[in-house]
């Protein structure tokens, strides 16, 4: 009689556990199937598994910087990528160029900007996009961050069109910027010929 009682409680956990892991995967199934509009995703945007595609794929787009209310919105679910994902050194990059659009304060966008650094020192492009974007933001950036961004610019050599953009961009900087920008890149290493490639 113990013997029985034994193997149907086993029975009852076994059943139970499947349970529990096919409507995770019937979670997983509909939300394949769900059209890729916001609002539809929304529902998922706190399931288990799903919760990061979910909301990276319901991620508006925002072509005009100048549209205040798309640039929030896109502020706030990058944040809310965050959530689910803390460690995306991408999205903190991210997060950190949409608290400059909107206006936030440098300390909040230094914020973002170190938590890009510590989640993803080494990541490929993520280095480079941190080091032009340091760039932009230079005269606003404390000295820990522009020294990281000496050090993200000089990791990797950047493609021409990345070079392209970096000597417009210095190019329109006053001559004691570009003087300070170039003693940190000297600093770390920046070879002469990519001097020349970005106008310094």
């Amino acid at each position: 009689m113990r013997t029985k009682v034994i193997w149907f409680l086993t029975a009852v956990f076994v059943v139970g556990s499947c349970a529990l892991t096919v409507s995770r995967g019937w979670d997983i199934v509909r939300y394949s199937m769900a059209d890729a509009r916001p609002d539809a995703l929304r529902p998922w945007f706190d399931v288990s598994g799903v919760a990061f595609a979910a909301r990276e794929r319901a991620l508006p787009v925002v072509d005009d910087l100048s549209d205040a209310q798309k640039t929030r919105q896109r502020r706030e679910d990058i944040t809310g990528i965050l959530s689910v994902r803390p460690l995306s050194s991408d999205y903190w990059l991210s997060l950190a160029k949409m608290r400059q659009a909107t206006g936030e304060g440098s300390s909040k966008i230094s914020e973002a900007l170190e938590l890009s650094t510590l989640t993803g020192p080494n990541e490929g492009t993520v280095i480079v996009h941190r080091g032009l974007f340091g760039v932009w933001q230079w005269q606003t950036l404390p000295s820990e961050a522009r020294v990281q961004t000496a050090v993200d610019l000089t990791a990797i050599r950047l493609s021409d069109h990345e070079a392209a953009w970096l000597k417009a961009e210095l190019s329109g900087k006053p001559d004691v910027v570009r003087e300070e920008i170039r003693t940190a890149l000297q600093a770390h290493g920046l070879r002469a010929s990519e001097f020349a490639r970005i106008g310094l």
